[in-house]
């Protein structure tokens, strides 16, 4: 089959999790004997190579700016998808879907893929939001399968528009942890003496929050904070004033492959306050590497670390509540043997329950069924 992937920025996959999720499977497509080109935005890959890992790579121009940027771009790989002999066009994001109904004048199968409610996020103004939502409904409405990344999503998406969508989790590759601590040297850092965020840098995070519950608390472990801002320059300034103050608070910048593995490998504990989440591959990155995780307890994050009420994987605070999270760092802080337990179970936890293999034979399959249909109906 010939496969269009659209609605990212790029791969590989340095940035977001849906970029991320287009890198795994796409690899995986190519070696079950599929064509897969992924379109990507020529700022996202300053290499700009025609091809990775047997992927092929289409870079259209796109309006570089916070709103356009997205939109303006999958407009024009739409146009040139739709006229091209792709079997499917699989759009990724709400807002790419808003235009998943032109393919289908051409009569291509499309699927699109809701990995997360993006009108939810603070960073959006009320224009913004009501286009994103009008990419919800539009990703419901015109592809032949929509797709969704975790079990809450398939719940809201059937309540609220009565369709059924097909849930296909993320995953993450097992990874082996990293011994070489050549990477902390470079930041003072030294193993077990520090608390990881590592994320986007953007509102919706609550980075804001960790920072004001770690300044309230008498420890010698140092704060990591690892990333970059996501069209939010203004939030990512705001942090580092907030911080500027405290030594123990180390800003490290964007950091990939066996840097951020290294960083997750040796600290003491991981934390995401995220606001909202579709399916954070950050914290399932984190866990795989053995890293003890405290996340917020949003449904997804909570479907994640405590699975069900005799399996925990982590621990959890209330959302948006600075005074939770302060108490329960402190906890976490205070109680090495209990993170030591979690660590040493997470890892085969994870890996057995979200496996890229397994989640790409999914997508095949998918595709499979629809490129059958096609075939039957020629004639």
């Amino acid at each position: 089959m010939k496969i269009a992937m659209l609605g990212v920025r790029g791969i590989p996959g340095t940035f977001g999790g849906a970029e991320k999720v287009v890198e795994e499977v796409s690899i995986r497509l190519v070696s079950l004997g599929n064509e897969v080109t992924v379109y990507c935005r020529p700022h996202y890959n300053k290499t700009k190579t025609d091809r990775y890992n047997g992927i092929k790579l289409n870079y259209i121009p796109c309006i570089n700016t916070k709103h356009l940027e997205a939109i303006s771009h999958t407009l024009l790989c739409t146009l040139l998808a739709s006229i091209s002999d792709y079997d499917v066009i699989h759009y990724h994001s709400l807002g790419p879907s808003l235009l998943s109904w032109i393919p289908k004048l051409f009569g291509k199968k499309v699927v699109s893929t809701c990995h997360g409610l993006d009108w939810q996020r603070k960073k959006w103004n009320k224009l913004a939001k009501a286009c994103l939502k009008a990419g919800e409904k539009a990703s419901i409405l015109f592809p032949n399968k929509t797709t969704v990344v975790s079990p809450l999503l398939k719940d809201y998406f059937y309540k609220k528009y009565n369709k059924k969508t097909v849930y296909i989790a993320n995953g993450i590759s097992v990874t082996p942890q990293i011994n070489d601590t050549t990477f902390l040297s470079e930041f003072g850092l030294t193993k077990n003496k520090y608390i990881l965020f590592l994320s986007r840098i953007v509102p919706e995070k609550g980075l804001h929050r960790l920072i004001k519950a770690f300044l309230e608390i008498q420890t010698d472990t140092k704060l990591v904070i690892a990333g970059d801002h996501s069209h939010s320059k203004d939030y990512l300034t705001a942090i580092k004033k907030m911080a500027a103050n405290d030594k123990r608070i180390i800003f490290t910048g964007p950091v990939f492959g066996t840097d951020k593995n290294a960083l997750f490998s040796h600290a003491y504990c991981f934390v995401l306050p995220s606001d909202i989440e579709g399916m954070p591959l950050v914290l399932l990155e984190a866990m795989s590497l053995g890293c003890c995780p405290l996340v917020s307890d949003i449904p997804i994050n909570k479907c994640i670390v405590t699975p069900d009420n005799n399996n925990h994987y982590g621990f959890t605070f209330k959302a948006g509540n600075v005074k939770s999270l302060k108490h329960n760092l402190d906890f976490v802080l205070s109680n090495p043997k209990i993170v030591s337990q979690i660590k040493n179970k997470i890892v085969a936890y994870v890996t057995a329950y979200y496996n890229w293999d397994i989640i790409c034979d999914n997508y095949h399959s998918l595709y499979a069924s629809l490129y059958k249909n096609q075939v039957s109906t020629l004639p």
